[in-house]
């Protein structure tokens, strides 16, 4: 598996929530739910922007030297995907969640396959993915706590 067929998984997970149904209160094919300003296209149109940005966060794990190193090119890339998706939506926000996750999944994927095969990782059923992401996320806490800063 390359790395554009796992980022493409991810592009397919999103467009597979959107189109799984019936979701009361959520957007899918056959409501907007509880919102006004979101509908399916509103959510392709996300993911049609946001999708070039998953091989990336995949590539960052895959080359970079060091976990500091690799949560701020993740950062880097997240705030542009952030903004592709918000000039696609014209401010609406589908996916930054999503984006959020994916990037910090996509980007220990990379980092894990530095070191073990994808096989590997398959047989241990992911185990080392979720612990891989703790260490990468540390660096957040300072985001926020320089966002706390800046709106004092």
């Amino acid at each position: 598996m390359n790395e554009q067929t796992i980022a493409q998984a991810a592009v397919t997970s999103l467009r597979a929530e959107v189109l799984l149904a019936p979701k009361p209160g959520l957007v899918d094919p056959e409501s907007n739910g509880a919102h006004r300003d979101m509908n399916v296209t509103t959510f392709e149109a996300s993911i049609h922007a946001l999708a070039p940005y998953f091989g990336q966060y995949l590539h960052a794990g895959l080359t970079a030297a060091t976990v500091p190193q690799l949560y701020q090119q993740l950062r880097t890339i997240g705030v542009k995907a952030e903004k592709a998706m918000m000039t696609a939506t014209v401010g609406v926000n589908t996916h930054r969640g999503a984006n959020f996750s994916f990037g910090f999944l996509l980007g220990a994927l990379g980092w894990l396959l530095q070191k073990q095969s994808l096989k590997q990782l398959v047989m241990h059923d992911f185990a080392p993915l979720f612990p891989a992401v703790a260490q990468i996320a540390q660096g957040v806490s300072g985001d926020f706590r320089d966002l706390s800063e800046k709106n004092s």
